[in-house]
């Protein structure tokens, strides 16, 4: 009887804490690739100021970094798709800011 209340509850703090933990780890995805993307952007803001060839990027803590340029090389925006896939991050040199859409 004893251990069938300990399995109980053992179920019941693995019921609560399972999504708190899944939702932990997928906003810490999402914040790790938002300080990639934003860490490309200032390189890209950089390239552009010096009017140099905005380097090639791998990213390594998102799925994909976008970036595209105006025709006056006044702004440049990056895009980003976080692990999951669930919000696309988007930063801009115009703005110096990173917005990150549900």
């Amino acid at each position: 009887m004893e251990l069938m209340i300990v399995v109980a509850i053992i179920g019941i703090l693995a019921a609560i804490s399972i999504p708190s933990y899944n939702n932990y780890i997928a906003k810490t995805a999402n914040n790790s690739c938002q300080s990639e993307i934003y860490a490309y952007t200032k390189v890209a803001a950089i390239a552009i100021y010096e009017n140099t060839t905005i380097p090639n990027y791998t990213p390594s803590r998102c799925n994909a970094i976008t970036g595209t340029i105006s025709d006056s090389n006044s702004t440049f925006t990056t895009t980003a798709i976080p692990p999951g896939g669930s919000r696309i991050i988007t930063c801009s040199i115009a703005s110096a800011n990173c917005t990150i859409a549900p």
